[in-house]
């Protein structure tokens, strides 16, 4: 019983101190960062995705404290080079896996000229 109290405690955690690492290296993100800078910063992204020069790439961690709650850091780059994010927090059931964030590309940023 003891053991089990402790996972489950360890888990939760870890499930917080990955969440606000997230959030804390994603201030780090800023636009003129070179895409290796930014796996430097924030590691490899759960899913890329591309549409022309430009591209989507998507952090989360799940929080499996019982709110099921979601960190998502949704990253534009243009050519290899940083040109905005967005940091939302999910509150739905599921995974990071099952509730990516949407990506609208008109919605991608301009890059600085």
């Amino acid at each position: 019983m003891i053991r089990m109290a402790l996972l489950i405690l360890s888990l939760l955690i870890l499930g917080c101190a990955s969440r606000s690492e997230l959030a804390r290296n994603s201030l780090q993100v800023q636009p003129g960062m070179k895409a290796d800078e930014l796996s430097r910063v924030l590691g490899e992204p759960i899913i890329r995705q591309t549409q022309g020069n430009v591209e989507a790439w998507q952090y989360c961690v799940t929080d499996h404290s019982g709110f099921e709650a979601n960190l998502h850091v949704l990253v534009w780059l243009r050519s290899g080079i940083v040109i905005g994010k967005r940091v939302q927090k999910k509150a739905k059931m599921g995974t990071c896996l099952t509730n990516l964030i949407y990506v609208r590309w008109e919605d991608a940023p301009q890059a600085p000229r």
